[in-house]
């Protein structure tokens, strides 16, 4: 469960940085 929670914190902080650039 920790590893998914991770794992999807991880996409939406990818998808802001993207937003940002």
């Amino acid at each position: 469960q920790s590893s998914v929670s991770q794992s999807t914190f991880n996409m939406s902080n990818s998808m802001l940085g993207a937003g940002i650039l």
